[in-house]
């Protein structure tokens, strides 16, 4: 059985709430990156048949997170048999179904059966990098070869590929690539992800593999100017994030990035200019935008 940690919390929307179903590391992710929130927690898991047992009567956005929740088929079939429930359930109720995933397993899972799902789904896909250099540093605790980090961006393309061709004519289904770093605010960023080696900054659009600045462009075809025609990007978490339990997460994720020559910390507070011109900071209110958004083509 699929064992997950079930969350209620607010979505950015005035009485009404998002149900964060998360696939911890209890399930083994195919990557262990260094900024990852749920690597080696052991919260309280719950088998997901127990997600319709909860009270969706606010519930506008679902949303099943990592860990991976495309790991495997068991997973896959697991979370349709729950959205076939809470389809016959809502009664319109509910916005938007979020999957975010970094896609590298899909290539060997049937999920067609997305297709019989009538509620908006949103498969954003979670890139690692802007390139190979920094895959070798931000996939794993150590770094990585060449090598390793050309498989897993080519797994991560492949599956970004393998979703927006299976879906592309499904009115009701998007795609949304973003990248999973919990990166420093775009507008006055205090953190900002180095190279431990040369102490560049990450994430230099000068330096994007061709196959991130061509699926940026097909996001920009997909969306229009919904997200300004930038990259979604993760904001890193403080220990002023969240709850107190939350906050000190965030706390050790930054320790351990400083530790490790990843992340510098910028009292300034100086903007960091092809942040605030090349990215979108992510947050709740993109599922709003993307749910109107899928609204829109099924209507």
């Amino acid at each position: 059985m699929s064992q997950v940690v079930i969350t209620l919390q607010n979505c950015g929307c005035e009485n009404f709430k998002e149900l964060r179903v998360a696939f911890g590391d209890l399930n083994n992710c195919q990557l262990k990156c260094p900024f990852c929130f749920t690597l080696k927690q052991r919260p309280l898991y719950k088998e997901i048949s127990t997600l319709t047992n909860q009270n969706l009567d606010s519930v506008k956005i679902i949303r099943f997170t990592g860990g991976e929740p495309l790991l495997c088929q068991e997973q896959v079939d697991a979370i349709l048999q729950e959205l076939f429930k809470i389809q016959h359930h809502v009664d319109g109720n509910l916005d938007l179904i979020v999957i975010q995933t970094n896609a590298i397993a899909v290539k060997k899972l049937n999920f067609d059966v997305f297709r019989k799902i009538t509620i908006p789904i949103l498969f954003e896909v979670s890139f690692k990098g802007t390139n190979i250099k920094e895959y070798q540093y931000l996939t794993f605790k150590d770094c990585v070869t060449e090598k390793a980090a050309e498989k897993i961006m080519s797994g991560q393309v492949e599956g970004y590929r393998i979703i927006s061709e299976k879906f592309s004519m499904q009115p009701n289904i998007g795609i949304l690539a973003r990248l999973g770093i919990f990166h420093s605010s775009v507008k006055e960023p205090s953190f900002k992800f180095i190279f431990p080696d040369t102490h560049k900054l990450m994430f230099n659009p000068d330096s994007w593999d061709d196959r991130i600045s061509d699926i940026l462009e097909e996001q920009n075809n997909l969306w229009g100017d919904i997200f300004e025609g930038k990259f979604v990007l993760e904001k890193l978490k403080t220990p002023a994030d969240g709850s107190p339990v939350m906050g000190k997460r965030y706390k050790e994720i930054i320790e351990l990035l400083k530790l490790s020559g990843l992340l510098v910390e910028e009292k300034s507070k100086l903007p960091n200019q092809f942040q605030q011109k090349y990215f979108y900071k992510r947050g709740n209110e993109i599922y709003w935008k993307a749910a109107r958004a899928i609204s829109s083509k099924i209507n």
